[in-house]
């Protein structure tokens, strides 16, 4: 299966792009470890990120509020 066709392919079954999906997923990794008492910096590196400036923009995104506010 050709890149292409594997992206037209999983966008018409799951209504998003593999990396939509992917950050979702990492990002609700994160969200699970922060309700457990984990800290933004520690959840932002083990899911991923490079920074936990862009975790936080992200999840502010995804979620509507800071992961501060969840910690």
């Amino acid at each position: 299966m050709s890149r292409s066709h594997f992206m037209a392919l999983f966008r018409d079954l799951l209504g998003t792009t593999p990396q939509a999906y992917l950050t979702g997923w990492r990002l609700t990794l994160a969200r699970r470890k922060l309700a457990k008492g984990g800290k933004v910096k520690s959840a932002a590196r083990q899911v991923g990120f490079g920074s936990a400036a862009a975790f936080s923009s992200a999840f502010f995104r995804k979620f509507g509020d800071w992961p501060s506010v969840r910690s």
